[in-house]
């Protein structure tokens, strides 16, 4: 009660909810016991145990006992079917069951906290959903990539790095328990692989010599904790909800785009906060250790959570999407498209692997309304600059300017989608677009049909590009 009262003081005085402190304060504790089994916790069973019992208190301290509820429903339900279900078709059974359990999570959300942005265990169990499905893949990998080898049948590049991460056998209780509760990453992510955290434990491989983490995971510490403040400026002058506002729209249109991406910026500090300190976690147990670079440095990027820079100045959206909560990007890319797309696909195919993707994205995200306007832009944006990216306008007069044109009008189009994404509502989403009068939606949806209709892309393809 004590513990409650002062935790409820400390947030009213930082202008920020309880939960969102008490997750901070979770992430913080996450990368001292990180020092703590990167140091001293020696022996695999050990350093099983340790991750495990963390993980689970630290959830327990986060979200109660309804958190660790769900986790014991998907947690054991998937462990029962690898064990009982045939091995070479289990995956999709598992995947089912899982995004079964995560929308029920959803719906009661959108039931107890309608429209609201509480910090409850259903971001937990998105990070479950992709450990358990990306597992059950492995597993299943383990049997029918083997197979095929054994026959002689060659493996596509995609199936090749599936190998990379197939899992041989059944994994133990122990370990199948500590790869799900690992505390470094277990309440916000990032995701990570069954056969990297099992050599991570074993400190087998890369992790035989482990550097010393601390001064990487205290520099991951401060950039969460810079942009804790620069979310927090933001948001006191310009705030997204604002954007819907029937005053707001009475603003020049300048001003409109102007407020809208630093609004979204204020926004993406926000998450930026929760990934670099899910990185922290990682990296003051060791776990992101990847080795040496040529240069000579130490590479600290195994299961990041995103980078900055090439998210916020991407050539592409798909560099911008691949480069924002990295780990998720990574499942959906070998779980979802390699899956939907086959060994060898054509261009078609490949199109309808990545727009079903991003509504496999939308539905692992919930059933707000916002989140399918917002995927499916984001799908059309992705093919939009991909194709513009292969086009060749070098003959166009000021190329420079109109390049700096169109990437200031992709950004502020992905920093629109993001906008939109946190309207939730039908109505709300609807309010922000009329007024900024769809703008760069139509610019969308225009560019796209030029594309389409003229082929440019495929034509400037055929043809060497003049720089």
């Amino acid at each position: 009660m004590v513990m409650e009262e002062g935790l409820q003081h400390l947030a009213e005085g930082l202008g920020v909810p309880t939960d969102q402190v008490k997750l901070v304060i979770c992430m913080m504790l996450a990368v001292v016991l990180g020092w703590v089994h990167w140091r001293i916790v020696r022996g695999e069973v050990l350093r099983h145990l340790f991750a495990l019992i963390v993980g689970l208190s630290l959830a327990l301290f986060q979200y109660g006992t309804i958190g660790l509820f769900g986790f014991a429903v998907t947690s054991v339900g998937t462990y029962l079917m690898l064990f009982l279900l045939p091995r070479e078709r289990v995956a999709f059974p598992v995947f089912l069951f899982c995004f079964s359990y995560l929308s029920y999570v959803h719906i009661y959300r959108m039931y107890y906290d309608w429209m609201g942005w509480s910090q409850d265990y259903s971001t937990m169990q998105m990070v479950l959903t992709c450990k358990l499905t990306a597992l059950a893949y492995n597993y299943q990998d383990g049997a029918v990539l083997v197979r095929r080898k054994k026959e002689e049948e060659p493996l596509s590049a995609t199936e090749l790095e599936q190998e990379k991460y197939a899992v041989a056998k059944m994994p133990s209780l122990l370990e199948y328990y500590s790869y799900l509760a690992f505390f470094g990453s277990f309440l916000v992510g990032p995701v990570f692989e069954y056969t990297d955290y099992i050599r991570f434990i074993k400190r087998e491989k890369e992790f035989v010599f482990i550097p010393t983490p601390v001064a990487r995971s205290l520099q991951l510490m401060l950039q969460s904790i810079l942009c804790i403040c620069g979310f927090l400026f933001l948001f006191r002058y310009f705030h997204y909800a604002h954007i819907r506002e029937s005053d707001w729209g009475l603003h020049p249109y300048w001003y409109r785009i102007l407020y809208l991406n630093f609004a979204m910026i204020g926004c993406k500090l926000r998450y930026y906060t929760g990934f670099k300190f899910g990185e922290a976690g990682n990296v003051a147990s060791g776990f992101g250790y990847q080795g040496i670079k040529k240069d000579g440095s130490v590479d600290w990027d195994r299961a990041r959570g995103v980078h900055i820079r090439l998210s916020e100045f991407a050539a592409t959206t798909k560099q911008t999407i691949d480069n924002w909560n990295i780990s998720v990007s990574l499942w959906l890319r070998r779980y979802i498209y390699s899956r939907l797309a086959g060994r060898e696909s054509s261009r078609l195919l490949k199109s309808f692997a990545q727009h079903l993707t991003m509504i496999v994205s939308a539905f692992w995200h919930g059933f707000y309304p916002s989140y399918y306007v917002t995927f499916f832009a984001f799908s059309l944006l992705t093919e939009v600059s991909k194709m513009g990216y292969q086009s060749d306008f070098s003959r166009l007069p000021g190329r420079p300017v109109l390049k700096f044109i169109a990437r200031l009008w992709m950004y502020t189009t992905e920093n629109l989608n993001g906008i939109v994404f946190a309207q939730l509502g039908l109505g709300e989403t609807l309010a922000v677009l009329n007024n900024i009068y769809w703008g760069p939606y139509l610019v969308l949806v225009a560019v796209w049909v030029f594309f389409k209709v003229t082929g440019f892309h495929r034509k400037s393809r055929d043809k060497p590009h003049r720089t």
